[in-house]
Parts: structure tokens; sequence; C-alpha cells
């Protein structure tokens, strides 16, 4: 089911960056233990692959992710408040 005005609207537009940014963040939730450095012993039974710079990348991108949420949150608001208060 496509819309027929696409991402011509201004909240398609700030849901296709929500979905984005949820998508991100969820991503680096998903991959939990396996970036993380494989020399260093852990009290969980998990597996880890990777190395600090991984560690410290997946780390960087879900901050990013949920900070972009939390800002299209804050768009989404403003926009609906412009739109009931101005039309």
């Amino acid at each position: 089911l496509r819309s027929m005005t696409g991402l011509k609207t201004t909240y398609h537009r700030i849901m296709l960056g929500l979905s984005f940014a949820d998508c991100l963040a969820s991503f680096m939730i998903a991959l939990t233990t396996i970036p993380m450095p494989k020399d260093v012993i852990y009290p969980f039974e998990m597996p880890s692959y990777g190395s600090i710079a991984t560690c410290e990348a997946q780390g960087f991108i879900f901050l990013l992710g949920s900070g972009l949420v939390y800002d299209m949150n804050i768009i989404l608001n403003i926009y609906f408040m412009c739109t009931l208060k101005y039309n």
C-alpha cells in the first residue's frame, strides 16, 4: 500500500526520519555483544568478535540513533502543534 503523496508532505518526511533513526538504534541494540572486544573476560556467555574500536563505534551509533529519535519526536510534536494552531 503506497501513499499517493509519497514524501511530499512534511508529516511523511518526519516519519521517515523517525523510522530511520529508530532502526539505526534498534540495530545497534540487536548486535548486543558481537562488537565487544574479544580479548576481555566478561561475566556472561555471549560471543564477542570485535575490538575496542567496534565497541566504541556501536556505542556512538546507538547514541546518535537514540538522540535522533528524541529529536524527531520533538519535531513531530512541534509539527502537530503548528498544525492545530495555524492549520
